[in-house]
C-alpha cells in the first residue's frame, strides 16, 4: 500500500472525529466541515488517479 494513501486514511479518521465534535458544538462546524470535505476529496483523487494512463515511456 502506498504511504500517501495510508496518511490520507489517517487524516480522514481525524477529520471525521473533528466533524463529530463539530456536530456536538465543541468546535465550530464551519471549520470542521470544509476540512472533512477537503480530506475526502484528496483521498478519492489519490485512489482514482492510480489507474490513469501516463503516456508511453519509450520516447
Amino acid at each position: 500500500m502506498n504511504w500517501k494513501l495510508i496518511v490520507c486514511i489517517i487524516l480522514y479518521v481525524v477529520a471525521f472525529y473533528l466533524q463529530i465534535l463539530g456536530m456536538m458544538n465543541l468546535i465550530p462546524i464551519y471549520v470542521s466541515t470544509p476540512l472533512f470535505f477537503i480530506i475526502i476529496l484528496i483521498t478519492l483523487s489519490m485512489i482514482i488517479n492510480k489507474k490513469r494512463f501516463k503516456g508511453f515511456k519509450g520516447f
